[in-house]
Parts: C-alpha cells; structure tokens; sequence
C-alpha cells in the first residue's frame, strides 16, 4: 500500500470517531435539557394545578350530589403471624386505591407531562379504614406518594401491614381449615358520597410468599353495601381461606400420644407380682395431661366449639383411667384377702372356650394340684418306722440280787426319727404270779423271768429273779402301781401322738386346698387381665374411628 493511501485511510477513521463522538454528546445535551425542561415544566404545571386545590375537600364533578368512585384491590404478599390464642391474623399487604379527581386534570399538549408524583397530603384520600382492625388503622400510609395522570385519575399504592381480628374456628384442629375477612370501608364517607367497589382483578397472589403452617386455599373480595341510619355504607369484603398443614402436628402431638396411650396397654401384660401395673397406668396418664396442657397454649380458649384434638386428649385419658381401674380390680383378684374358693360361676368361666382362648387352661392347674396332693396323702399314711434295739447285760455276783436288766427300745418316726428322753428304772423285783396277774407279758427261763415294761415310746424287757423274802411286799405293792401309772401315761402319749398325726395330716392337705385356691384366683386374675386388653384395644380403635370419622 501506498504512503499516500494510508495517510487517508487513517484521516478517514479519525473523522469518523470526531463525528461520532460530537452526536452523542448533542444527544446527551438534549436529554439534559428535556428532563430540565419536564421538571420545570412539572413546577409549574403543578403550580398551575393546584393554585386553590384544597385537600381536604371531596372532589365534586358534575351535578349534585357528586359521588366519587373508589376503586381497591389487594396484593398478598406474605401471612406472617395467626395467632390462635388471641385470634390476631397478621398480614403484609399491599393496598391499590384509585379514584378520579376532575379538580386535577390538564392538557398533556400543554405541558408535556403525563403523570405527576406528588405527596399524600397534597391531595384528598378516601379514609379507607380496616373495619376489623386490632391495632390503631392502617399506619404508615401518609409516609408514601400518591400518582396523579392527567385526566385526573389518582392511584395510591402503599405496603401495609394489617392485624385483624379473625374468629377461629379449631372444631377440626389441626384438620382445621380457618376464614378470615378483611373489611375495608369509609368510616365518614356514607354511599351517596362515595362509592367503594372491588377492581378488575381484586386480588393479586403472584408474588405471595409461602408459610410454614398455612397454606392459601383461596382469596375472594366481595361488596355488600349495609345501611345504618337509612344510608348506605359501600364495604369492600377480602375473603382469605386459610388451610392448617397438620404434618407437624401429627408428627409432635398425635403420634406420641398414640405411643403413649399404646403404652397403657402393656400394663395388662404385665406380672401382678412385679407391682408396676397401676404405676404405668398413672404414668401414662400424667403425660396425657401434660400433652393436653401444651395444646391449650396453641388453641384459643372457647367454649363454643370443641377442637378435635381435645376430643381426642379426653378420650385418650378416659381409656387410660379405666385401663387404671381395671388394672386394680386384677390385682384385687390377685391377691385376696383370705383364701376362699373360687365361686362356681367364675370356674366355669375359666373352663369354658373363652379362658381357652385366652391362654387359660384350669384343667392342667387342677391336675397339677391333684398329683401334688396325692403324693403328699402317700408320704402321711405310709410312714417310715425305724426300730434301734438295744440290749444290756448288767453281769452281777449270784449273791447279789442278781438282777439282769435287758431292753428293747423301739423308736417310732414318720419321715424323721422321734428321739424322746429314755429313763431306765430298775425297780425292785416281781414274782411272776403278780405281774402277769397285770396284764403285763411274763416268761421264765430257768429261774430267770421277764416281763415288759413300756415307758413313753420305748418298750423295756425286765428280767428278774422271785424272792421269797416277806419284807419285800411292801414293795412290790408300790412297784405294781408304779407299773399301773406307767401304763396310763403310755396310753396318753399315745393318744397325744395320734393327735399329733391327725394335725399334721390336716395342716397337710389345708397347705395343698390353699395353693389350688391361690392358685384358682391367679388364673382368673390372668383371665381377666386378658379380658381388659381386648376391651382396651377395642376402646382404643372405636376412638381412632371417631376421631377419623371426623375428620373425613
């Protein structure tokens, strides 16, 4: 490329850049000036306007009596609080108010200008008022502008926050579904001065935040027009359904109480003797009614309705106390005062199918107790008997009165051995005529005789040799009613020992009568305790099909 072509290439490029950069600052000059000019323009239309515009003065257009036409419409942008307890439902709002002011109307033509910014107390505002309000009105509106167009149109849009009273309804809580009105009207204005009416499109949920607990079902507006003093008074009426998401609540109320109530069935599975029965009964009742005082927090306090979950807090501890007092009347069946048979009618209950297919079996009890009590009968009347002999030789010089002393000792025991105390006398000597004349056995063997002597449970063979000495009667008379007392005593030891045995025997077969008699109550006490937890079970569903019915 030449020197020269490249000299006007770039000469060319640089007038270009001049050329575009001196049109875009004429343009940015203009664009100064035109904002310049509307604002000034804005000055002094606004000047021109509202030179003896007076605010506080309804807009009369036309014949009279003029009324105006208010024109509202809601944006819902957030529910943040229904408190229950205090029925206060709590909402972020957004108001869209428009009427016509024929006082603040130019020519576009004239002054270049649309629409006009202006504050609130520059112009008249209806005095929309929330009829329900539960603080002091809508506060905050005079902080924000009003627009005004140029036929005279007047649009004030303002985010408010309103806390309205909302009567509740908790029948069905937490399967509640919950209505609340906002009413909105003039508190000075009657229908003959202004008219308030629902926009095209009254309600706005497009930009509507979701809550945790509710969930919008609908929102409606609604004109009615009530008349006090023969004038009407136009209200504007913002219908909002509300629906109760109830995961939480089944979650945190419904299903522990459900644990918990299913925990007072397991009372009736347990021992009598572990003495924990009416225990976990009044546990399980206490929490019921721990549970039942957090909800009162959360629901208001009306005697109107009753809320579902109260019904079910109520049946729930009603289940609970009768399973209590079930619970005590097994135990008093368990351990009774004194062991009396059971009566027929409870035998035969316990003998029929039911006990049977409750677990019952007395058949297999009374079996029982017929085998141990026969064993008891064979170990009483075929007692062991033990026989110890003893035999002493007293060796003495034939001088002496050669007495020889022998004796059998016979023990008696049942079970056990009896050893009684032994006293061994040896009296002076018999003849044999006066013994045997006793009634007492008397042998001889050579010129030695015996005869038997019975002292307490011993049996004792004396041998002896006559004497025919005179000077010894008198003692032989003594020694024959030493015998005689021997033998009345023997006879009331034995008459003691027969009533002993007869005791023994009775204390016996009382001991086996009192265990199948315990023994009798504890299976009816099992029956019964199975009894209850079928009714138990059976209360508990007939309540869960309420409470569902309910609901449904």
């Amino acid at each position: 490329m030449e020197p020269r072509t490249v000299d006007a290439y770039f000469g060319k490029l640089l007038l270009f850049t001049y050329l575009a950069v001196l049109t875009s600052l004429i343009r940015h000059a203009d664009a100064t000036n035109s904002i310049g000019s509307n604002e000034y323009l804005s000055d002094k239309m606004f000047r021109s306007v509202w030179s003896g515009y007076q605010s506080a003065i309804r807009p009369l257009c036309g014949a009279y009596p003029s009324t105006t036409t208010v024109t509202m419409e809601i944006a819902l942008r957030q529910l943040q609080e229904l408190d229950e307890p205090k029925q206060i439902l709590a909402l972020n709002v957004w108001l869209r108010v428009t009427w016509s002011d024929c006082r603040l109307v130019w020519n576009t033509s004239e002054w270049d200008v649309s629409r006009l910014v202006v504050p609130f107390d520059s112009v008249w505002t209806p005095d929309l008022t929330l009829y329900d309000n539960a603080e002091s009105g809508l506060t905050g509106v005079q902080s924000y502008r009003v627009s005004v167009k140029a036929d005279g149109s007047v649009r004030q849009q303002v985010p408010v926050v309103t806390k309205s009273l909302c009567q509740l309804d908790v029948s069905r809580f937490p399967f509640d579904t919950q209505t609340c009105n906002l009413t909105f009207g003039s508190w000075a204005y009657h229908g003959y001065e202004i008219n308030l009416t629902a926009g095209p499109n009254p309600v706005d949920l497009s930009a509507f935040v979701k809550h945790g607990e509710w969930e919008i079902f609908s929102m409606t507006a609604q004109r009615i027009q009530p008349f006090f003093d023969d004038l009407p008074y136009p209200q504007v009426i913002f219908t909002l359904t509300l629906q109760r998401r109830h995961l939480f609540y089944i979650l945190s109320l419904l299903f522990p109480c459900a644990l918990i109530q299913f925990m007072a069935g397991l009372a009736f599975l347990l021992p009598c003797e572990t003495n924990e029965k009416v225990g976990l009964e009044i546990t399980v009742l206490l929490s019921l009614a721990v549970m039942q005082l957090v909800i009162l927090d959360m629901i208001p306090a009306s005697s109107e309705t009753l809320p579902l979950i109260g019904v079910y807090f109520m049946l729930a501890m009603i289940v609970v106390s009768l399973s209590c007092l079930m619970t005590v009347i097994v135990l008093t069946i368990h351990f009774p005062d004194r062991h009396r048979p059971l009566p027929r009618c409870a035998r035969a209950v316990l003998a029929s199918k039911v006990a049977s297919w409750m677990g019952v079996d007395l058949h297999a009890v009374q079996l029982a107790g017929k085998l141990q009590g026969g064993a008891n009968a064979v170990g009483i009347a075929n007692p062991d008997v033990t026989v110890h002999t003893r035999c002493h030789h007293h060796n003495a010089p034939a001088k002496d009165s050669g007495n020889r002393t022998c004796s059998s000792d016979m023990e008696l025991s049942s079970g056990c051995n009896l050893h009684d105390n032994i006293n061994t006398v040896n009296g002076p000597h018999h003849t044999s005529a006066a013994v045997a004349g006793h009634g007492l056995d008397v042998s001889s063997d050579s010129d030695v005789s015996y005869y038997y002597s019975i002292e307490g449970d011993r049996s004792k063979r004396v041998c002896y040799r006559p004497l025919s000495s005179e000077s010894t009667r008198l003692a032989q008379l003594m020694q024959h009613g030493q015998v005689e007392l021997h033998e009345v005593m023997t006879v009331c030891r034995q008459i003691l020992h027969v009533m002993k045995d007869a005791s023994t025997r009775g204390d016996r077969h009382d001991s086996v009568s009192d265990k199948m008699a315990r023994k009798e109550w504890e299976l009816m006490a099992l029956f019964m305790d199975r009894v209850f937890l079928v009714v138990f079970c059976l209360l508990t569903l007939t309540m869960f099909i309420y409470v569902y019915a309910s609901i449904a």
